[in-house]
């Protein structure tokens, strides 16, 4: 049986809708982001949460890197300033160039990412926790 929870996708190379947006990643990230906010949600209300989280990320770029990222968000769940949560995880995670995020919610509340791009074709990991 799997710990999994729930499990969200999320990728930059999604192609527009409308051609005239330059700077939009499509609809398919639109959604995704969507769905990955509903699971921070759901992460947050799983663990005691602070205004802090810390990014400990493993295998990052073309060096296969080791290093961490702390974060200040400022939101709770199923509120408006949740999205400020979503934001800056895309923020930090993300990269210049085509990159894919898959975002893991355990049952016992582990948030965890794996980013898939030119530089990590087997994945970066990232675990996600709170700061006390």
């Amino acid at each position: 049986m799997s710990n999994t929870l729930d499990t969200i996708t999320i990728a930059n190379n999604c192609v527009c809708s409308d051609a005239e947006i330059e700077t939009c990643y499509g609809e398919c990230y639109d959604d995704a982001k969507e769905n990955l906010r509903h699971l921070l949600n759901t992460w947050q209300e799983m663990n005691t949460s602070t205004d802090t989280i810390r990014i400990d990320g493993e295998k990052m770029g073309w060096q296969r890197l080791d290093g961490y990222a702390i974060v200040e968000v400022i939101g709770r769940p199923n509120t408006p300033a949740m999205d400020k949560l979503t934001d800056t995880l895309l923020e930090t995670l993300r990269l210049n160039g085509d990159w894919t995020l898959v975002f893991k919610l355990s049952h016992d509340g582990h948030l965890s990412a794996v980013r898939y791009s030119h530089d990590e074709p087997t994945g970066a990991g990232f675990s996600v926790v709170f700061m006390s």
